[in-house]
């Protein structure tokens, strides 16, 4: 994650493997400035580290105040693309709250139950005698 050191401060998630950064909208991460090129700089994911390349041939890109061409990123590096400057942090995305499941309804729960009688009941989970059975051996007739 890339923190803001402007104000308002901006959080900006890597969610993807590789992470273009530039003045086109076409951008992950879009910076509006005269210095910074449509597509600057990209951020790839290298098995579990980040790599930062600078894609500018004016150099503007600085990790930790120095210049660099391309760099595997540290935990609080300070990034900048021209005057924009940025924290790094491998801290991921917090997961979004999800919505709770509704509570039951206790009215529908306590619905009155339909009247049956035992006769009912004891109908409902006695096999039927009198249905054929696929596997049963035919019966003879009356």
């Amino acid at each position: 994650m890339l923190i803001a050191e402007s104000q308002p401060a901006r959080t900006f998630y890597i969610a993807k493997n590789l992470v273009f950064v530039g003045r086109s909208e076409d951008n992950d991460l879009v910076i509006k400035s005269q210095n910074v090129l449509n597509r600057h700089a990209r951020i790839e994911r290298v098995g579990g580290r980040y790599k930062l390349q600078d894609l500018s041939t004016g150099g503007n890109t600085y990790v930790n105040g120095r210049r660099v061409e391309q760099r595997y990123l540290r935990e609080g590096d300070e990034i900048a693309f021209d005057a924009h400057r940025f924290k790094f942090s491998f801290v991921t995305r917090p997961v979004r709250d999800r919505p709770q499941a509704p509570e039951p309804v206790l009215e529908d729960l306590a619905a009155e139950p339909e009247e049956s009688t035992a006769q009912d009941e004891a109908a409902a989970f006695a096999p039927d005698l009198d249905a054929e059975r696929p596997d049963a051996p035919p019966r003879a007739s009356d």
